[in-house]
């Protein structure tokens, strides 16, 4: 049962969803009259694994037992049965009811000895078939020396290095629950962001707030938002770092921001970098449940409305190349929205493209909702070259349009 309870938070995880069908087999030696008989009695159960409303693993273990041994009192209806009668549309390249299969194989294995012969267990002569597109046995290590397991993945849908970061992925699942049964799913990680971010990040890199930085400090007079000048964005973004930082904010912190678009908006946003945070624009339109969706989902750990006011003493943030700079989600038309997390130094090789022909005189137009991803080229993109960004047509001298409009 935890075997199987990590492998759907794994499945669930890697994006297949919160309704995890994975077949099983068991011994079909229900009864007593057939203990000394010879013969195959084996049979496949389906079990579904309920992952819905972002549980802790304790929970999904509690349903995935529930779910276990109701099934175990039916484990007699033979599958091709069940199959008849759900009449599920058919293919021929997929298993029907399932896809994935789970065997874990507890029973002692006994040793085989005859006189004046050597027996050893017989090794495949050739090529392993895939029954499954994944098709994964566990077995009981002698001694209490833990689990052994084999992955067999379609070759038609799977190559050998990405069914290696699936069997990675499954154990450092198992490594977080059982560290914390108590973590809920969305807080369950399946690589190492930071660590993978930084092997990733160019030695070059640098922040986002670092550009502005600099900017600052060549011209701290210079219109940098709105009639803001950059050292008086300097300083208001530095108050609502510092209170961010009194709240626990930090790298990897996610702040969501709900605020409509103007020169607090801005500050808000270039605080929660200055704090180590990265930000989770959060459209005003947006209906109410994708919101809570969104929120739920993605871990936020505070929600800002308004521009909030600390010191405005500059801020050591610890903020680096490879930490978040922000989380944004997709349109979910084709499922359920999904967030994309982008690095401050992904951001910052956007800003500093050379298509980007900005000089100290321009004046950018910010049109964009937040939340949507041309805000980028609107806010950090001017304030990354010394420029201006504006909230009235009239008065820009750049627009960035997006395609179709």
């Amino acid at each position: 049962m935890l075997v199987q309870a990590s492998l759907a938070v794994t499945l669930s995880r890697l994006g297949a969803g919160t309704d995890i069908p994975i077949g099983v087999a068991v011994a079909g030696r229900t009864d007593q009259a057939l203990d000394d008989l010879v013969g195959f009695f084996v049979n496949t159960l389906v079990l579904r694994t309920d992952l819905s409303g972002d549980p802790t693993f304790a929970e999904v273990l509690h349903r995935v037992r529930q779910t276990g041994l109701d099934a175990f009192g039916h484990q007699d209806v033979p599958f091709e049965r069940l199959v008849e009668e759900l009449a599920p549309a058919r293919s021929l390249a997929r298993h029907p009811l399932f896809q994935v299969m789970l065997t874990v194989q507890n029973a002692a294995r006994t040793a085989l000895r005859l006189p004046g012969v050597d027996v050893a267990p017989a090794r495949p002569a050739g090529p392993v078939f895939a029954k499954f597109d994944l098709d994964v046995s566990v077995s009981e290590v002698a001694d209490g020396g833990g689990l052994r397991g084999v992955v067999v993945a379609a070759r038609d849908l799977f190559d050998v290095e990405t069914v290696e970061r699936v069997v990675g992925c499954w154990l450092r699942v198992l490594s977080t629950v059982a560290a914390d049964p108590l973590v809920r799913l969305r807080r369950v990680q399946l690589v190492d962001r930071a660590q993978v971010l930084s092997a990733w990040t160019p030695t070059d890199a640098a922040t986002v707030p670092e550009l502005i930085a600099a900017r600052v400090a060549e011209a701290p007079d210079a219109m940098a938002v709105g009639g803001l000048s950059y050292r008086e964005l300097d300083e208001r973004s530095n108050r609502v770092a510092n209170h961010l930082r009194g709240r626990g904010v930090g790298p990897e912190s996610i702040v969501g921001v709900r605020m409509p678009r103007g020169v607090p908006l801005v500050v808000v946003l270039l605080g929660v970098w200055k704090a180590g945070g990265a930000y989770l624009p959060i459209d005003l339109d947006h209906p109410a449940e994708r919101v809570a969706y969104i929120l739920a989902e993605s871990g936020v750990d505070i929600v800002l409305d308004g521009e909030p006011a600390g010191s405005p003493d500059p801020v050591e943030s610890g903020l680096l190349p490879g930490h978040a700079a922000y989380v944004i989600y997709t349109s979910g038309s084709t499922g359920v929205p999904k967030g994309v997390v982008v690095s401050q130094a992904s951001l910052a090789d956007l800003v500093r493209d050379r298509a980007w022909s900005l000089s100290a005189g321009s004046r950018v137009l910010f049109q964009a909702p937040h939340a949507f991803d041309a805000s980028m080229f609107e806010l950090w993109v001017p304030l990354c070259a010394g420029a201006s960004v504006v909230f009235e047509q009239l008065q820009a001298t750049h627009v960035h349009v997006t395609a179709g409009l």
